[in-house]
C-alpha cells in the first residue's frame, strides 16, 4: 500500500535547489491515504536535489520534525531516479525530534533527487487526518 501512495505523490513533489545549508520546509496535504492503524499517508511530498562533491560520493541526510508538530510523523525517503522501495523510513518522530540517516552512494553532481514522503500517526493533535507536515533538512557528503 505504501509503495502505492508512493508512486501517487511522485507526481505532486515540487524540486528545490541543491542544500548547502539547513533548510526548513513545509507541505500541505491535500488528501490522504490510509496507512493501517489509523495512520495516514500525505498524498504530497517534497523532493530535494542531492548534489554530490565527487561523482559516487556516499551522502547524510539529517532530518528534524518541527517543534510545532503536534503528532508523530514517519518520513519516507525515496530516490530519483530508483525504484519505488524506500532507501530509508524515519519511524515515529516526535516534535523537535531529529535523525541522520546515509543516503547510500552512486550520487551525481546534479540530476539525482530525494523525495521525502510523510506519515501521520493518530495521537497528538493528530485525530486521523494529515492536513500538513514539515522538516529541517540537511543533505550532506559522508566524511
Amino acid at each position: 500500500m505504501l509503495r502505492t501512495a508512493f508512486l501517487f505523490s511522485a507526481l505532486s513533489l515540487f524540486a528545490a535547489p541543491a542544500m548547502a545549508d539547513p533548510e526548513s520546509w513545509t507541505v500541505e496535504c491535500a488528501s490522504n491515504s490510509p496507512a493501517g492503524d489509523g495512520a495516514m499517508f500525505c498524498n504530497e511530498g517534497k523532493m530535494l536535489e542531492v548534489s554530490a562533491p565527487n561523482l559516487g560520493q556516499k551522502m547524510l541526510l539529517r532530518l528534524a520534525a518541527p517543534t510545532t508538530h503536534c503528532s508523530a510523523i514517519s518520513y519516507v525517503i525515496n530516490r530519483l531516479p530508483g525504484s519505488s522501495d524506500p532507501i530509508a523510513v524515519l519511524e515515529r518522530l516526535g516534535p523537535g525530534d531529529e535523525k541522520i540517516v546515509e543516503l547510500g552512494d552512486g550520487w551525481a553532481e546534479e540530476g539525482t533527487f530525494i523525495t521525502i514522503s510523510a506519515i501521520g500517526h493518530v495521537g497528538g493533535c493528530n485525530e486521523g487526518v494529515l492536513g500538513s507536515w514539515g522538516a529541517l533538512t540537511e543533505i550532506y557528503p559522508l566524511p
